[in-house]
């Protein structure tokens, strides 16, 4: 018997359906986005996080802006690329950020200020512009990089009707 080794979610929030590694729950849903998270109950902390946000109005090319924008504000830049996935242009950036996820909120400690390793994926789909941020730290990319990789990959974008 084959035991899988991806969940599925999706979010009406963002119109995202895609497949995280056994471990990520999602943890948070709110307007605009939701969070999945790798967390290690034993020690009480976050090991990754998923967070996928509707960021507001796309216009073409603005998939590639936002990643581009994740580009400039990275310490290193380890591969980026556009892709066609789901029949939508999808712009992939994989950084590090050594000092933490820029843009996070005043005082943010623990996963999101650590030494970062980032995959980013914007897209515009529906008139809006959606983001796939993927965090570990640097420390354990090569632990998350296969499943982040996959992430992006098995990502379906679905409109309201397409959803139901």
């Amino acid at each position: 018997m084959d035991v899988p080794d991806r969940i599925h979610f999706f979010s009406y929030e963002t119109g995202v359906s895609l497949e995280l590694p056994v471990g990520f729950t999602e943890e948070d849903e709110s307007a605009g986005g939701v969070a999945y998270v790798d967390h290690d109950d034993a020690a009480g902390v976050d090991r990754a996080a998923v967070i996928v946000t509707v960021a507001g109005p796309g216009v073409p090319g603005a998939e590639r802006a936002a990643a581009e924008a994740m580009v400039a504000a990275a310490a290193e830049v380890v591969g980026r690329e556009v892709r066609d996935i789901d029949d939508e242009a999808v712009a992939v950036a994989r950084l590090r950020y050594r000092d933490g996820l820029p843009g996070r909120p005043d005082g943010a400690d623990g996963l999101l200020a650590a030494d970062l390793a980032v995959t980013f994926a914007a897209v515009v789909f529906g008139g809006s512009l959606v983001t796939l941020t993927a965090v570990a730290p640097w420390t354990d990319r090569d632990r998350y990089a296969a499943g982040f990789a996959a992430a992006v990959d098995s990502c379906r974008f679905l409109l309201g009707e397409e959803a139901a």
